[in-house]
């Protein structure tokens, strides 16, 4: 099977023990509107540290890897919220630096988790990857899913017209080129959900790791 157009994983925690509201269809809703088909990219539900790092070893092993990952769950300063025990980032550290080299760019769906420690941890453990994006604030679930769309929705529309651009035999944009015109959009469109949610991008171009937005 060839690795998803999209080159997007979606990974996502329970949110509550007897609801099974999701992020999935927002984004088979957004996969669809960019690339035409909702299936476009990949999609799974963890519970537990060995299942987060299992599903990503069998998804590189099936040849399903991405380029960006987006982790959905609860969260707090130290640990992501599987639906059957907490994942402190010290253990995540480990799932990442074995992450197969195509992926560029993480991004929680998380309070508190992607703050600006934990994302320089995940930067240092494995060079390959450019950018980790997350909340450093408790964030409304409705608030940060807008932002959320907004933000996958101008990175996939840029991942989509790369594709155009490669079939015409044009140079395709990098991974920093992305993430920031990504930042810069997200600035312009939603400056308020930005400092609200005290959403950040941290970004790692050589050995800098400097924000995406100005503080």
């Amino acid at each position: 099977m060839t690795r998803v157009r999209s080159d997007l994983v979606v990974l996502e925690g329970k949110w509550w023990p007897k609801k099974n509201i999701t992020v999935k269809p927002v984004f088979d809703v957004l996969v669809d509107l960019i690339f035409g088909n909702q299936h476009d990219y990949y999609y799974e539900m963890f519970s537990t540290y060995n299942a987060l790092s299992s599903i990503l070893n069998n998804n590189v092993n099936s040849g399903r890897g991405g380029r960006y990952l987006y982790i959905a769950s609860h969260g707090n300063g130290e640990s992501l919220q599987g639906s059957a025990e907490e994942i402190k980032i010290s253990d995540f550290k480990k799932i990442t630096r074995s992450l197969a080299s195509s992926y560029r760019g993480i991004y929680f769906g998380s309070c508190l988790f992607g703050n600006e420690r934990n994302a320089k941890m995940i930067l240092e453990s494995n060079h390959n990857i450019r950018w980790v994006a997350g909340f450093g604030e408790t964030v409304d679930w409705i608030q940060s899913t807008a932002l959320d769309f907004v933000f996958w929705n101008i990175l996939l529309s840029l991942v989509y017209n790369d594709e155009e651009l490669k079939r015409n035999d044009e140079r395709a944009t990098t991974s920093l080129d992305k993430i920031n015109k990504t930042c810069s959009k997200m600035n312009e469109y939603t400056p308020g959900l930005v400092r609200e949610l005290k959403f950040q991008v941290y970004i790692r171009n050589g050995n800098e790791i400097r924000s995406g937005f100005m503080e």
